[in-house]
Protein backbone atom coordinates (compact mmCIF):
# COMPACT_ATOMS: atom_id res chain seq x y z
CA UNK A 1 0.00 0.00 0.00
CA UNK A 2 0.95 3.65 -0.37
CA UNK A 3 1.25 5.48 2.58
CA UNK A 4 0.49 9.53 1.60
CA UNK A 5 2.69 12.66 2.22
CA UNK A 6 0.71 14.03 4.34
CA UNK A 7 0.64 10.49 6.73
CA UNK A 8 4.41 10.39 6.62
CA UNK A 9 4.80 14.18 7.94
CA UNK A 10 1.94 13.54 10.84
CA UNK A 11 4.37 10.95 12.03
CA UNK A 12 7.48 12.45 11.64
CA UNK A 13 5.98 15.72 13.46
CA UNK A 14 4.57 13.68 16.03
CA UNK A 15 7.81 11.96 16.75
CA UNK A 16 9.67 15.02 16.86
CA UNK A 17 7.21 16.76 19.00
CA UNK A 18 6.90 13.95 21.18
CA UNK A 19 10.85 13.92 22.26
CA UNK A 20 12.46 17.19 24.27
CA UNK A 21 14.99 17.41 21.93
CA UNK A 22 12.53 17.62 18.69
CA UNK A 23 10.51 20.31 20.19
CA UNK A 24 13.99 22.57 21.57
CA UNK A 25 15.15 21.97 17.96
CA UNK A 26 11.53 22.57 16.32
CA UNK A 27 10.97 25.98 18.60
CA UNK A 28 14.67 27.15 18.17
CA UNK A 29 13.86 27.32 14.68
CA UNK A 30 10.34 28.66 14.41
CA UNK A 31 12.34 31.78 16.97
CA UNK A 32 15.07 32.30 14.58
CA UNK A 33 12.34 32.88 11.75
CA UNK A 34 9.58 35.20 13.68
CA UNK A 35 12.61 37.31 15.54
CA UNK A 36 13.68 39.52 12.58
CA UNK A 37 10.10 39.70 11.84
CA UNK A 38 9.38 40.75 15.18
CA UNK A 39 12.35 43.38 14.75
CA UNK A 40 11.77 44.49 11.74
CA UNK A 41 8.26 45.12 12.65
CA UNK A 42 9.16 47.22 15.80
CA UNK A 43 11.49 49.24 14.21
CA UNK A 44 8.82 50.60 11.98
CA UNK A 45 6.78 51.40 14.51
CA UNK A 46 8.97 52.96 16.69
CA UNK A 47 9.66 55.34 13.27
CA UNK A 48 6.26 55.94 12.76
CA UNK A 49 5.97 56.87 16.55
CA UNK A 50 8.51 59.90 16.08
CA UNK A 51 6.71 61.23 12.95
CA UNK A 52 3.29 61.20 14.88
CA UNK A 53 4.89 63.11 17.54
CA UNK A 54 6.58 65.54 15.78
CA UNK A 55 3.24 66.19 13.85
CA UNK A 56 1.16 66.65 16.97
CA UNK A 57 3.51 69.29 18.35
CA UNK A 58 3.66 70.82 14.94
CA UNK A 59 -0.05 71.25 15.29
CA UNK A 60 -0.12 72.13 18.61
CA UNK A 61 2.18 74.81 17.93
CA UNK A 62 0.13 76.21 15.32
CA UNK A 63 -3.19 76.28 16.56
CA UNK A 64 -2.13 76.99 20.72
CA UNK A 65 1.49 78.30 19.89
CA UNK A 66 4.20 78.00 22.22
CA UNK A 67 8.11 77.84 22.60
CA UNK A 68 9.65 77.36 19.46
CA UNK A 69 13.50 75.88 20.55
CA UNK A 70 16.17 77.22 18.51
CA UNK A 71 17.16 73.87 17.24
CA UNK A 72 13.62 73.56 15.39
CA UNK A 73 15.01 74.05 11.61
CA UNK A 74 14.66 77.91 9.80
CA UNK A 75 12.38 76.14 7.30
CA UNK A 76 10.00 74.45 9.78
CA UNK A 77 9.92 77.76 12.02
CA UNK A 78 8.40 79.56 9.11
CA UNK A 79 5.94 76.63 8.19
CA UNK A 80 4.56 77.45 11.67
CA UNK A 81 4.82 80.87 12.33
CA UNK A 82 3.01 81.54 8.95
CA UNK A 83 0.31 78.95 9.99
CA UNK A 84 0.01 81.67 13.40
CA UNK A 85 -0.28 84.19 11.23
CA UNK A 86 -3.01 83.11 9.06
CA UNK A 87 -4.91 81.54 11.81
CA UNK A 88 -4.82 85.15 13.50
CA UNK A 89 -6.09 86.91 10.14
CA UNK A 90 -8.61 84.03 9.99
CA UNK A 91 -9.63 83.90 14.05
CA UNK A 92 -10.13 87.96 13.07
CA UNK A 93 -12.66 87.27 9.72
CA UNK A 94 -14.46 84.82 11.69
CA UNK A 95 -15.22 86.60 14.74
CA UNK A 96 -16.58 88.97 12.41
CA UNK A 97 -19.16 86.59 10.75
CA UNK A 98 -19.79 84.82 14.38
CA UNK A 99 -20.77 88.81 15.36
CA UNK A 100 -23.50 88.49 12.69
CA UNK A 101 -25.24 85.54 13.12
CA UNK A 102 -28.03 84.89 15.16
CA UNK A 103 -28.28 81.45 16.38
CA UNK A 104 -25.17 79.08 15.55
CA UNK A 105 -21.72 80.28 15.23
CA UNK A 106 -18.83 78.72 12.42
CA UNK A 107 -16.29 76.94 14.56
CA UNK A 108 -13.22 78.14 14.49
CA UNK A 109 -11.31 75.16 15.07
CA UNK A 110 -12.90 73.28 11.96
CA UNK A 111 -11.83 76.30 9.38
CA UNK A 112 -8.51 76.05 10.86
CA UNK A 113 -7.75 72.62 11.05
CA UNK A 114 -9.07 72.20 7.27
CA UNK A 115 -6.85 75.51 6.33
CA UNK A 116 -4.27 73.72 8.15
CA UNK A 117 -4.68 70.73 6.03
CA UNK A 118 -4.90 72.49 3.32
CA UNK A 119 -2.00 74.99 3.54
CA UNK A 120 0.72 73.65 6.09
CA UNK A 121 3.79 73.35 4.21
CA UNK A 122 3.38 76.18 1.68
CA UNK A 123 5.89 78.88 1.60
CA UNK A 124 3.44 81.69 1.69
CA UNK A 125 -0.75 80.62 1.17
CA UNK A 126 -0.62 84.43 -0.91
CA UNK A 127 -3.54 85.11 1.07
CA UNK A 128 -4.94 88.61 1.75
CA UNK A 129 -7.67 89.48 3.83
CA UNK A 130 -10.65 88.83 0.94
CA UNK A 131 -8.67 85.40 0.42
CA UNK A 132 -9.15 84.96 4.21
CA UNK A 133 -12.94 86.21 4.29
CA UNK A 134 -13.62 83.71 0.97
CA UNK A 135 -12.20 81.00 2.44
CA UNK A 136 -14.32 81.35 5.74
CA UNK A 137 -17.27 82.44 3.76
CA UNK A 138 -16.83 78.28 2.52
CA UNK A 139 -18.44 77.46 5.98
CA UNK A 140 -21.17 79.63 5.91
CA UNK A 141 -24.93 80.33 4.66
CA UNK A 142 -26.19 83.62 4.22
CA UNK A 143 -29.49 84.73 4.46
CA UNK A 144 -31.84 88.08 4.18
Amino acid sequence: MAVSAAAVTAKLVALTLSDRNGRTVVFSVIAALVTPVILIATMIMCTLSGTVDHNISAVQLSFHGGYLSSKVPAEYRMYIENMQDSFEKLDGVLNEINGMTEAEEVDPYQVKAIFYALFFGKEHPRMDEGDYRAFADCFVEYEE
